[in-house]
């Protein structure tokens, strides 16, 4: 059985405010659906100095999709919308 994996998802500078919304998206924890990040992990980056990677995990993709779609600002939704694109191929202009 082919196992899930881990992909390099987000690597963004610490001072940014793509980082400081990943880090409330991460942070929020267990939400109301009892959902939570638990095969993702985050971490500083080893490869760029300055710069934080957020590994999530294949089968957390939704949920992270989920939890940017409830931020509900123009930041957050840009990236539900790249998100969307790039793992799924449906582009968010087009209606999903």
């Amino acid at each position: 059985m082919p196992e899930s994996k881990e992909i390099p998802f987000v690597s963004c500078p610490i001072r940014s405010e793509d980082f400081e919304l990943f880090k409330s998206i991460i942070n929020q924890g267990i939400d109301s659906r009892l959902e939570a990040f638990t095969k993702s992990h985050f971490e500083v980056s080893h490869h760029t100095s300055g710069r934080f990677d957020f590994f999530f995990h294949d089968t957390e993709i939704p949920l992270l999709l989920r939890k940017l779609s409830e931020m509900d600002t123009e930041i957050a939704d840009q990236w539900e919308s790249d998100i969307l694109e790039t793992e799924y191929g449906i582009d968010c202009f087009d209606g999903y």
